[in-house]
């Protein structure tokens, strides 16, 4: 695939993702999709197909005020078969608390859709934003 692919497939899954939109994630995905969130101690092991997508696109309903999250691609590394995403991921949580965060988004493709997403994030400031 063209890196211009993969790069509007990568923001089609974060736009997805913030959107809480199942189909769409879904349709850029591959049957053989496997979600790994890093670090290891925010307490998810790697999750794979249906599984992953239910829960990367229902996750945020429920911590975050819906149609609040947004996110801004601040910087990208991509190829034929990978991108690398920054992202600055903004909402509020259903409590009222602002959300600010940094992601690093690591997508790896086969046959034009999403293989593998390596979810990387600042967890002590999302821990620390869910418990107080």
């Amino acid at each position: 695939m063209s890196t211009d692919s993969n790069l509007k497939t990568a923001q089609i899954f974060l736009n997805a993702l913030s959107g809480h939109d199942r189909e769409s994630m879904a349709s850029v995905c591959h049957p053989d999709f496997v979600w790994t969130m890093v670090p290891k101690s925010m307490g998810y092991d790697p999750m794979e197909g249906e599984e992953a997508i239910d829960l990367l696109s229902s996750v945020g309903s429920t911590v975050f005020k819906p149609g609040s999250l947004s996110n801004k691609v601040t910087r990208s590394v991509v190829d034929d078969h990978s991108a690398v995403l920054e992202v600055n991921v903004k909402g509020t949580t259903a409590d009222g608390k602002a959300y600010d965060n940094w992601y690093a988004a690591w997508f790896e493709f086969e046959g034009g859709l999403i293989l593998r997403f390596f979810e990387h994030t600042d967890s002590k400031y999302l821990s620390d934003l869910m418990s107080s």
